[in-house]
This record gives C-alpha cells, structure tokens and sequence, in this order.
C-alpha cells in the first residue's frame, strides 16, 4: 500500500488563516515639493533607483523602499497601483515621435480586400530569423500604402508600424554631417526600442527610391550607405514600396541593398475585388451598378490606376452628396469623372 504524504498534515489546522502577505512598496515624489506617493513593485529596487509610472513620461526617483503587510498599506490593496523598473512601451514611443520628426504612427484607414497574399508574404518577412526586410512594388495608386496600413492594424498587438519621410528627412540637411546624424539617429532608437520592449518598431520607407536617386545632401553621403548596415540586424525591420518604374531604375541596380529586402511584387487587383473596395468605402450606401460604372469609366482616365482612381471620384461623389444632398447616379459621377478626365487631359498637353 502506497505511503499518503497528506497524513503528516493536520488539514484541519487553521492556525495559518492568521498569516499575512507582505508587499514590496516604493515611494516616489512627483516634483520637489509633492507628497509621497506609494506603488506596489514587483521588482527589486533600491533608493536613488528610477522607476515608472502609469500617465508619467519621465521615470522617476525612489525616495524610500518598504515591505508592508496588508494592513499597513496607505490604500486597500486592490486600490493600489504597480511601479516597475522598465520604461513602458507607450512612453519610450513617444519620446521616439518627440525626437524624430520624420516619423508618424501608421494608422489603418481603408479595409483590405484582394490582397491576402501580399500580407501572408509580409508576415512570412517579419518573421524570417534573418533580412526581415521587403519591399512593395507596384504601379502608383495600386493600394501599396493601404496595404501597409491594413497590415499595421493586423500585426498592432506585437508591432508598431512608423512610417519614415524621407523627403522631410532631407530637407535642412545642407552641412556635412547632418544626415548621416539624424539618420543614425532614428535607426539607433528604433534599435533601442526593439531590444527593449516586447512590442517591435517597423519603419515603413514609401517612395522607397529616393533612398537611392537623392544623395541627401552636400555631404555626398547618401542614406542608402548608411541604411545598409542596419539592415543586416534582426532587430532593425523595414518595409519598403516603390513603384515598378522607380524600382527598375534605381532599387535593383544596388546589389549589396537588394541582398537584404524581400521583393513583394503587387499585382493589379481584379475587377470585383476593386468593386468591392469601392462598395466597402461607400459603407454599402451606394448601388453596385453605379460601382462597376464607375471602374468601368475610369479605366479610361490617362496616368491613372485603380482602385486610386475610382476611389478619388467614389470620394467627390460622397462628398457632394454630403454637402450638397445631391443625389448619387450616373449624372453626378459622370460629371466628376468628366472633370478629373479633363483635369489630366490638359496635363499631358
């Protein structure tokens, strides 16, 4: 017969109901002259230590270290709230955007239809070991921007997608130096970020050629010399997009730089699945006749590509409709179409 180890205890002993947990509480000041304040920490921490706290965006000081009982706590237990010693995520992006001009949060805007594809290959890259890095390329107005805000919406609870100017980047850097300073800039903090924080940073570089066709300024440094190097580290993540035109004449021609990003080619949706953008951006309200009709006439518009295209004229139409309470038919769309048609006509001229 097997030993039962539950004989050597008195179940019935309540002699440990009279225990009491203890706490690791810190007390920091909010500014020289405020009162302390307690939180709970679960990590060890000395005097002189700086800790965060929740609506702060600067870390701040241990004036004092304590193990309390329950009892002894300044607040009931479940009113009090936790200090930790790592910066939290939202603060250390916000310092980030504070010092980084050149970046901005990436926020979805349109739904993504047709182009399952091309998000399984972004999730493939980002979750490579090694060059984590690609590249969109596809004619102007074939949703490549769209698609990475879609994306950053799918991917928000593990990444953060920024988006990178590089035209804005440019500008002011007329002196040697300057560059190259503010570009080792962003990708150190973006470097520093990734290997602190669960939550990764992904720059997202759109007209992704100028990277290569600007040298940036009269230093002769250009940004694609620099950019190369981090591109190689796994903590760096870029996504690139480029039109097919602009990728034949710069991009590919720089061997070392293609080796590290994925190209992701974007083909021209089909016919439906643009019907179908156009029926989700109208929130359903407009006839899928009128849709198709306006796919149908825009095909005819020079320099132009769809859905960009059906989607301005769906936004003029939605827009007069608002403002003006005009109804929505073949008159009112093809009057706009007739003016954008106009509009391009005397532009090639």
């Amino acid at each position: 017969m097997e030993d039962n180890y539950l004989d050597d205890f008195d179940l019935s002993d309540d002699s440990y109901e009279d225990i009491e947990l203890t706490y690791n509480v810190v007390y920091v000041k909010f500014s020289k002259y405020s009162k302390l304040y307690a939180y709970l920490i679960e990590e060890s921490v000395e005097v002189g230590q700086m800790v965060w706290v929740k609506d702060k965006n600067e870390p701040l000081e241990v004036i004092k270290v304590a193990e309390l009982k329950e009892s002894e706590l300044p607040v009931p237990f479940e009113k009090m709230k936790y200090a930790t010693i790592n910066r939290p995520f939202e603060n250390h992006l916000l310092e980030i955007l504070n010092n980084n001009k050149v970046l901005r949060r990436v926020e979805k805007r349109l739904e993504i239809i047709g182009r399952e594809d091309i998000v399984e290959d972004l999730l493939v890259s980002i979750n490579k070991k090694r060059m984590r890095n690609s590249i969109l390329i596809g004619e102007a107005g074939c949703g490549k921007t769209t698609i990475v805000e879609s994306f950053s919406d799918l991917i928000k609870s593990n990444y953060i997608v920024l988006a990178f100017n590089v035209g804005e980047l440019i500008s002011g850097t007329i002196y040697r130096g300057q560059l190259e300073e503010k570009l080792t800039k962003i990708f150190n903090d973006v470097l520093d970020f990734n290997i602190k924080n669960q939550m990764k940073i992904i720059l997202f570089i759109d007209e992704f050629h100028m990277i290569i066709s600007n040298a940036g300024c009269d230093s002769g440094v250009s940004i694609h010399d620099i950019l190369k190097p981090y591109l190689t580290n796994n903590n760096l993540i870029v996504i690139g997009a480029t039109t097919v035109n602009e990728y034949n004449k710069y991009v590919k021609k720089d061997v070392a730089l293609m080796r590290r990003i994925t190209p992701i080619f974007v083909n021209k949706l089909s016919d439906t699945a643009i019907v179908d953008i156009l029926d989700n951006f109208s929130n359903h309200e407009v006839k899928r006749e009128l849709l198709e009709n306006i796919l149908s006439e825009t095909k005819n518009i020079p320099n132009t590509t769809n859905p960009d295209i059906s989607l301005e004229i769906l936004d003029r139409v939605l827009a007069k409709h608002e403002v003006l309470g005009c109804d929505i038919n073949m008159k009112i769309i093809n009057k706009e179409i007739f003016k954008l048609k106009e509009c391009y006509e005397c532009l090639q001229k």
